[in-house]
């Protein structure tokens, strides 16, 4: 027989687990204030890791919903006479501005605009001057030796277009890694039907398209495995090939371009 004692305690155990859940998600949820308006940071402003999309810039905004923080910021201008650029990021893009970062860009030859005392009340105001643009192509001439940009350059031309005249959507291609394996001859129901014959380089490599719509673009982070080969013509071709976990950690990112 059960004893008369048990429901209660039962009752009590629910009690706490219910209440220890709460608690914990609320404690979760809340996140801690980072930066400040006016604060100088070094920022993603695509939120990619890598370090060369990163850029010097000023926190103009502070938003908080739900518990956790976003920045707007305005980001260094690049070159002599740009406008500086505007983005909404939040707090995982963000980090302190460092002595290291302030030269990081090479491109940025011009002194750091701070706003510390300029007030933004009207959006449109802050849209007039923002870009959000599709950065340029990586050239193949990145490549460490001829072989690996020969490689980039098949990768790259077989993800980028370029649109007719009138249509939006130009797609260009920048690679964070590249690796190319040990060559092998051809394997039958494991390479391309058209390599047949040829000596088979495996690469792998993770790379970021962006492209560029009329009103938004879209930046696409991916990692493939490619079977390169010399083709018909004697060029070098890379086809994606069946790989495990090729595609499951593609990361995908849309940035709305300010209506004017």
């Amino acid at each position: 027989m059960k004893s008369k004692h048990y429901y209660p305690l039962l009752s009590f155990l629910f009690f706490i687990t219910i209440f220890s859940a709460f608690t914990f998600n609320s404690s979760a949820q809340t996140q801690k204030q980072t930066f400040k308006k006016g604060n100088r940071v070094w920022v993603s402003p695509f939120s990619l890791k890598d370090e060369k999309y990163w850029r010097a810039a000023t926190v103009t905004e502070v938003h908080s919903y739900g518990g956790k923080y976003s920045y707007s910021v305005t980001c260094d201008p690049q070159t002599k006479g740009s406008s500086p650029e505007s983005f909404l990021v939040n707090e995982d893009w963000v980090k302190p501005l460092k002595a290291e970062n302030k030269t990081a860009n090479a491109n940025a030859d011009v002194q750091p605009q701070t706003h510390q005392n300029k007030t933004q009340t009207n959006p449109t105001v802050q849209q007039q001057n923002t870009t959000v643009a599709c950065f340029a192509s990586d050239p193949d001439s990145k490549g460490k030796n001829a072989l690996e940009q020969s490689f980039r350059g098949a990768v790259r031309t077989d993800f980028e277009r370029e649109p007719q005249p009138g249509e939006d959507g130009r797609v260009t291609v920048s690679f964070q890694n590249f690796t190319i394996g040990q060559p092998h001859p051809y394997r039958v129901y494991e390479d391309p039907n058209d390599a047949q014959g040829k000596t088979i380089y495996p690469v792998r490599a993770t790379f970021t398209t962006c492209t560029d719509y009329n009103r938004r673009i879209v930046l696409l982070k991916r990692e493939r495995a490619f079977s390169c080969y010399k083709n018909t013509a004697g060029e070098w071709t890379c086809e994606v090939v069946a790989a495990a976990n090729t595609n499951v950690k593609d990361e995908s990112k849309s940035i709305d371009k300010p209506q004017q």
